[in-house]
């Protein structure tokens, strides 16, 4: 059980400076041809859609604070990870279409690597924290 070692404000710094990392690997793996409007827009959706349903979940269910925010923080963290490993795949498949050819299919190695992150968040984030 992860919350107990930390206290509610240090979860939300953790909250917090993870939604910043996640940001940021999104908005370095967007197309660069996107305006920077976009990119922030985009970058801006994840943390934002992961507080909207972790504090919706948090509320319906009576989760207290700190494992509400430790929930989101590692499952943005692991959604930081999948998309810095992916990220050069998707920085491959944004230069094909720059250069007019479709776009690729997404290598088994990787669909492999999308299903076991969701899996871990599904099966071992909750256990971590309840």
């Amino acid at each position: 059980m992860l919350t107990p070692l930390l206290s509610t404000a240090q979860w939300w710094i953790a909250a917090i400076a993870t939604s910043a990392v996640l940001m940021g690997v999104v908005f370095s793996a967007l197309d660069p041809a996107y305006t920077v409007r976009r990119k922030l827009a985009s970058a801006l959706s994840l943390p934002l859609a992961g507080l909207v349903v972790v504090g919706g979940r948090s509320m319906g269910e009576d989760y207290t604070k700190p494992a509400a925010l430790a929930v989101y923080t590692l499952g943005a963290l692991l959604l930081a990870l999948v998309v810095a490993v992916i990220r050069p795949w998707i920085a491959r498949q944004n230069a094909r279409h720059r250069e007019g050819y479709e776009y690729e299919e997404m290598p088994v190695g990787l669909i492999v690597v999308i299903i076991a992150a969701v899996a871990l968040g599904v099966g071992i984030i909750p256990l971590l924290v309840w």
